[in-house]
């Protein structure tokens, strides 16, 4: 995905959403399959919301104290 700054009620695919988070397509799909991301079918290609995408990044950021 060329621009990271993606709004929040963006669409992604697994590829871009790989891109994003910088792993490969099937660790999305073991995010998908654990429920730590939520995905649908669009035509053939299934989609998460870039808001999802970004609070999965948020939910794995160490705490500061």
């Amino acid at each position: 995905m060329a621009n990271q700054e993606t709004r929040d009620d963006a669409l992604m695919t697994i590829r871009e959403a790989a891109d994003y988070l910088r792993c490969s397509r099937a660790t999305v799909f073991r995010f998908l399959q654990r429920g730590q991301l939520i995905g649908f079918k669009v035509g053939q290609k299934t989609v998460v919301y870039a808001r999802d995408v970004k609070q999965l990044v948020r939910a794995r950021e160490p705490t500061q104290k």
